[in-house]
């Protein structure tokens, strides 16, 4: 596992190896961390360790790396023990504010109220806390893994942060008072896809499919509204998720890196197809369908199906990524069944790319060149003309 921390600033150099995870990892620090880190050694998840290293050093700054590792090393970040984890991360800031890793572990923190706890009202307190005490302090982008926190912002870009963190916790509780006086089902409705909507905008994922849980199971046979969440549960799992994953810091806090974060990836795609798949089949006239039908042909164009060993990897494994026969078969059914929506000329553009990853230019060209002859000023068309001509100077 690659770790964030490898970073460069206050003259301090930590550089963790980027390599195989549970290997032997290699701990290269300067001047007074070379104790510290020849008595922490290997594995990085051994826990006991660490604590012997506090225990025997109370009120020494340096420790503070020890808390730190324990914090986002061990199991209870990347395992999900956050209550434990924001307990090591406060350690380091209350017990030794001076210590050149407080202020990361202040930042950390925060993320971890933000997008793993969804503790808003803490996580917009400790951005405060960390304007005020350690404002001064930057990050540097990290040169091998091109890792760059919003830590490197301004007193004034995190106080910022912390004010739209406020904003949106207030337009929830606004929304939610709202609630509370509505009667008919309609209203109730329209207030609870705003809820979802502002849950989302603030970052709280699980927030924003909890809202739209209830609007399944609340209103069962508004099947306009049920498939308008579920499809919006779908795109949480189907970009929203796989996005946050995707971002360099976000791969470490949340565990994945690699191949581990193709693997979590296919998990978050497949739950996305739990979503949608129910609205092509029992919605089918609804708006959402030839939407469900569309999202569910692009992931899988992007899901995981198979694993296999690469060669000269530095992974373990690698797993290939879509599964182009299904993708064909939904996006010709969304042809086929909807042959008036506005998806039609996107459908066609995407049908055509999963022929061609197929090795199957033929239909390729056929799909393609209906599409340029059906619809030629559509920017779908004029991209199916750009990668027909680019197919075939390639054969």
């Amino acid at each position: 596992m690659i770790s964030p921390l490898n970073c460069f600033r206050k003259g301090k150099t930590f550089v963790f190896s980027p390599n195989i995870v549970y290997s032997l990892v290699v701990f290269l620090l300067v001047g007074a961390w070379d104790q510290a880190a020849a008595k922490v050694g290997p594995p990085i998840y051994n826990v006991d360790n660490y604590r012997q290293i506090i225990a025997e050093n109370p009120d020494d700054p340096k420790v503070a790396y020890p808390y730190l590792a324990i914090g986002f090393y061990s199991s209870y970040h990347i395992y999900r023990q956050y209550d434990a984890a924001a307990e090591a991360y406060r350690a380091i800031v209350d017990q030794f504010p001076d210590s050149p890793l407080a202020d990361d572990a202040l930042w950390y923190l925060a993320r971890l109220y933000e997008q793993s706890m969804e503790d808003f009202a803490k996580a917009g307190a400790t951005y405060r806390e960390l304007a005020r005490l350690y404002h001064g302090v930057r990050f540097e982008v990290n040169p091998v893994i091109q890792v760059r926190p919003r830590a490197d912002m301004t007193e004034d870009e995190l106080l910022a942060e912390a004010d739209r963190i406020d904003s949106g916790i207030a337009e929830i509780a606004a929304i939610e008072a709202k609630l509370e006086k509505m009667h008919s089902d309609g209203e109730a409705i329209t207030l609870r896809f705003a809820l979802a909507d502002a849950c989302l905008a603030l970052g709280g994922l699980n927030g924003a499919e909890e809202e739209l849980g209830k609007i399944v199971d609340l209103f069962p046979l508004d099947e306009e509204a049920v498939a308008r969440a579920k499809y919006q549960m779908g795109r949480l799992y189907d970009v929203n998720w796989t996005e946050r994953i995707a971002d360099p810091f976000n791969r470490y806090i949340f565990g994945v890196s690699g191949n581990a974060r193709v693997s979590r990836q296919t998990q978050l795609l497949q739950k996305a197809l739990e979503y949608y798949e129910p609205i092509a089949r029992l919605y089918g006239k609804t708006a959402f369908a030839p939407k469900a039908l569309f999202r569910m042909g692009m992931v899988y164009t992007r899901i995981g199906y198979e694993w296999q060993p690469e060669q000269g990897s530095t992974d373990f494994w690698t797993e290939k990524t879509g599964d182009y026969r299904r993708a064909v078969t939904v996006f010709e059914q969304l042809l086929r069944e909807y042959p008036d929506s506005e998806l039609v000329p996107a459908a066609m553009l995407e049908l055509g790319r999963a022929y061609r990853q197929m090795n199957n230019r033929v239909e390729a060209r056929l799909i393609w060149a209906k599409l340029i002859e059906m619809n030629a000023k559509s920017s779908a068309a004029q991209q199916a003309q750009k990668e027909l001509q680019e197919m075939e100077k390639g054969e």
